[in-house]
C-alpha cells in the first residue's frame, strides 16, 4: 500500500503546486493559506468524529506533534509565497528537494541504514531538480 500512497501523494502535491500559482494570482498569500487550511480543519473535525476515541495523546507526542504542525504551516506559508512571485515551474522543483533534509536526519539522528543506491538516488533527485530550477 506503501507505494500507491506515495504515487496518490505525487499526484496530489503535483495538482496542489499548480493550483496553488493559479489562485496565487486572485488571492493574497493570506488569502489562500487560510482557505486552504479551513479545509484541513474540516477534515480534522471529521477524522475526530469518525474516530470516536480520546484524542489524549502524551506529552512528547504532543509536542512532536505541535512542532510538525508549525514546521509544515511556515513551509507552506513560504511555499505560497515563493510561487506567488516566483516561476511554479522553478519553484516546485527546487522546493521538491525537501526530503534530502529528512533523509539525512533519518540516517543521522534515527541510525536508519542507508544503501549507496539510496544516497546515489537522492543525489540523483537533487540535481534533477536544480537542472529544472535553472
Amino acid at each position: 500500500m506503501w507505494l500507491l500512497y506515495s504515487l496518490l501523494t505525487v499526484l496530489f502535491w503535483g495538482l496542489w503546486g499548480f493550483v496553488v500559482k493559479v489562485a496565487s494570482r486572485h488571492l493574497e498569500w493570506y488569502q489562500l493559506y487560510v482557505l486552504s487550511n479551513f479545509v484541513a480543519l474540516v477534515v480534522s473535525a471529521l477524522l475526530l468524529a469518525w474516530r470516536r476515541e480520546s484524542f489524549l495523546p502524551d506529552a512528547s507526542a504532543t509536542l512532536l506533534g505541535i512542532l510538525a504542525g508549525i514546521m509544515g504551516t511556515l513551509g507552506y506559508i513560504l511555499f505560497i509565497l515563493a510561487t506567488k512571485t516566483g516561476k511554479v515551474s522553478i519553484v516546485v522543483p527546487l522546493t521538491a528537494t525537501y526530503p534530502a533534509i529528512t533523509f539525512l536526519l533519518g540516517v543521522l539522528v534515527l541510525r536508519e541504514s542507508v544503501q549507496a543506491h539510496h544516497a546515489l538516488g537522492l543525489i540523483l533527485a537533487i540535481l534533477g531538480a536544480v537542472l529544472l530550477s535553472v
